[in-house]
């Protein structure tokens, strides 16, 4: 997309609102369920309990993980979804 690369050419051509769909969308699952994942390894380290074998600690530390990474990314990639909505709207009424 060199036209996207030069800020006349910019001005002439911007993405379809379909890319503008999936880019904000899929950013913003990736930024929340790699941020969230995160939350949840370290929720899985403090659930430990004494006796725990390491199998058993590892499978905390996934299900943990995917469950907030699962959650968040699907909540924060709405917000994405949202607004590439609005930008998309407002775009086409200028």
């Amino acid at each position: 997309m060199a036209e996207l690369l030069f800020t006349e050419e910019s001005l002439k051509q911007r993405r379809s609102w379909a890319e503008n769909l999936t880019f904000y969308t899929g950013i913003c699952y990736l930024d929340g369920s790699v941020a969230s994942s995160t939350a949840g390894f370290f929720s899985g380290m403090r659930s430990f309990e004494n006796g725990d074998t390491t199998k058993l600690k590892i499978n905390r530390i996934l299900n943990s993980s995917g469950q907030a990474g699962r959650t968040w990314g699907n909540r924060i990639g709405v917000v994405g979804l949202i607004y590439a909505g609005i930008e998309s709207g407002v775009v086409a009424v200028k």
